[in-house]
């Protein structure tokens, strides 16, 4: 199950979050590594993306923000298609924003959180 995120930097920024990795890692207990996907529609425009997460959905203030490159991307029609593993815990929100070769950054993609990992977990959409 898939978390759509958008938002716009120039060029659609979206970002869908897909858990495919549940490793331990070492700074926090409950962190884990996760490997996220986002989609953006002018790549060539962009000289990296910052990836930020939060305990409160939606607040980009205070949010920890992991600076991810530019990652190689997959051409998927309109769009390019990025990855990148990030730690974060279960109850964090994401959000992605684009940094353009001038340094401007992109408004936050809108926030998703992980989806449930065991049955019966509420799914949240939007």
């Amino acid at each position: 199950m898939n978390t759509m995120i958008r938002g716009s930097t120039g060029g659609a920024l979206a970002a869908a979050f897909v858990l495919a990795a549940m490793l331990a890692t070492p700074a926090a207990a409950q962190e884990r590594l996760h490997q996220i996907n986002w989609a953006h529609s002018e790549p060539e425009t962009v000289s990296y993306f910052i990836v930020l997460v939060s305990d409160v959905e939606g607040r980009v203030e205070g949010a920890r923000e992991i600076n991810v490159g530019r990652p190689t991307g997959q051409a998927a029609g309109s769009f390019t298609i990025f990855s990148a593993v990030v730690a974060f815990e279960p109850d964090e929100f994401l959000a992605v924003r684009a940094v353009g070769h001038d340094g401007l950054l992109s408004a936050a993609s809108d926030w998703g959180s992980m989806p449930p990992t065991r049955p019966g977990q509420p799914l949240l959409a939007d």
